[in-house]
This record gives structure tokens, C-alpha cells and sequence, in this order.
């Protein structure tokens, strides 16, 4: 079984008139699971606009076959 990497966006939306930059933060219920999930570490939002932020789960361990 090959490990694969997973990406999912999901969309930011600035209501402001000013540009964001920020820093998202990644974090999980369950320490076994850190580093399994990673983004940029910085995304840019326009004034009254969006931005997508994109996701990625790379599974560092397999499951065993029942």
C-alpha cells in the first residue's frame, strides 16, 4: 500500500478594508497525529476579498490488515 498525500483548500474571506497577512496554525485533538497536516506558513488575503488556503495530510504510518 502506497502512503499518499491528501490536499483540501479551504477559502478565507477578508471582510475588511485592509489587506491580511496572516499566519495560519495547523493543530489536532491527538498528539499522534502532528506533522501528519502542513500549509504555507504565510497566506495573503486582499481587502474584501478571499484567498484559499490549501491543506495537506500526509499519513506517515500504515495500518495493519485485519
Amino acid at each position: 500500500m502506497v502512503r499518499k498525500a491528501t490536499t483540501q483548500t479551504v477559502t478565507i474571506q477578508n471582510t475588511e478594508e485592509k489587506e491580511w497577512a496572516i499566519n495560519p496554525t495547523i493543530s489536532t485533538k491527538d498528539d499522534s497525529c502532528k506533522g501528519f497536516f502542513s500549509g504555507r506558513a504565510t497566506l495573503v488575503v486582499p481587502p474584501k476579498g478571499s484567498a484559499n488556503f490549501e491543506i495537506t495530510y500526509m499519513p506517515r504510518i500504515m495500518t495493519k490488515k485485519e
